[in-house]
Order: C-alpha cells, then sequence, then structure tokens
C-alpha cells in the first residue's frame, strides 16, 4: 500500500515562519490534521492561534496528550538544532493482517502522510502587528489547504476494521535533511 502524500509549502519555498510563532502553528496544524482523519466518534472541539486563527482539535485527553507530546519534542529539537529548514511527516496507519499456513500476523502500514516543510526565520518584519498578521496569514493558507485535500481526497482512505477509538494511529516526526532545498 502506497501512502497518499500531501506537501504544504508555499509556492515552491518553503513555510516560512518566524521561531516565536512556530509552537502555535504547529499546534494548529497538527491538531487539523488529526482532526480529519479521527474517524470515530468525537466531540470537536476549537481552538485559536496565534490571534484569530482558530482551528478543529479532537476532544480525547489521550491524543491531545500525544499532540502536545509531539509538539514538545519538535521543539526540543528546533532549539537544539542550528538548521532552519524543517521537514515535518504526519503519518497516518492502518492495521493489515497478514496469513501465513499456521500463522497471522499484524503489521501497520501507512496509509497516508503529511509533509510540512517549515523554514523557521527571525522576525518577518520589525512592526509585530505586520509580523503577526503574516504568521496568520501562512497559517489561515495551510489551514485551507489541508480542508481542500481531505475534502477532495478519499478514495485511499481503508476501511475501518478496528473497534479502537481511533481506528487509525498516527506518529509525527521530523524526517531528514531536506534533500529539495538548496
Amino acid at each position: 500500500m502506497n501512502p497518499k502524500h500531501f506537501s504544504f509549502q508555499l509556492a515552491s519555498s518553503l513555510l516560512s515562519i518566524q521561531k516565536e510563532h512556530v509552537e502555535s502553528f504547529l499546534k494548529a496544524i497538527i491538531n487539523s490534521t488529526v482532526f480529519y482523519r479521527f474517524f470515530s466518534s468525537v466531540k470537536p472541539s476549537c481552538k485559536t492561534a496565534l490571534i484569530s486563527v482558530s482551528y478543529p482539535t479532537v476532544n480525547d485527553k489521550q491524543v491531545s496528550e500525544l499532540i502536545e507530546k509531539k509538539i514538545g519534542q519538535l521543539m526540543t529539537f528546533f532549539n537544539e538544532t542550528e538548521t532552519v529548514d524543517h521537514e515535518i511527516s504526519i503519518d497516518f496507519y492502518t492495521k493489515i493482517t497478514k496469513k501465513a499456513w499456521f500463522s497471522t500476523t499484524e503489521e501497520s502500514v501507512c496509509w497516508e502522510k503529511w509533509i510540512l516543510q517549515i523554514e523557521l526565520t527571525k522576525a518577518y518584519s520589525q512592526d509585530k502587528q505586520e509580523s503577526l498578521e503574516h504568521a496568520e496569514s501562512v497559517l489561515r493558507d495551510t489551514l485551507l489547504k489541508i480542508i481542500k485535500n481531505v475534502d477532495l481526497y478519499k478514495d485511499h482512505i481503508p476501511l475501518i476494521s478496528s473497534s479502537e477509538p481511533n481506528p487509525f494511529p498516527f506518529k509525527v516526526f521530523p524526517t531528514l535533511k531536506l534533500a529539495f532545498h538548496s
């Protein structure tokens, strides 16, 4: 099974995010992506990033804690590296049962991969208000791309074969150095 890939960048360049806004940006993007791929009965919740950008979240303690933990790990990773170009992957998995002659094994297979390509920058402008407006604009555009892709591409979603609260577990992690960016 080859996963469906969704990549987020601005035109041919990376999403430029000011270092001071990256945590809010990641919370909004990761929570929104997970929300739209959480196929269980769930009470939605809404949060606000930066000043005025609202985004959906899954109102589930375990999912929220996992996302917060992953964002904390990403922020530590960003602070420990000197690179400014980063690629973050949000992968969704399904379990596939493989049968052999006398045994059965379960394997996790990635069915969807969201790639977030970002460049951590210093302030966009000396004017804090202008800098914040730029960050909100980038976030709003990225959230709209997520909604558009979720609505447009549905054929690759596997059947739900689990009664678990979240039938499609996910992983969030930084990938290796960007190969496309010189």
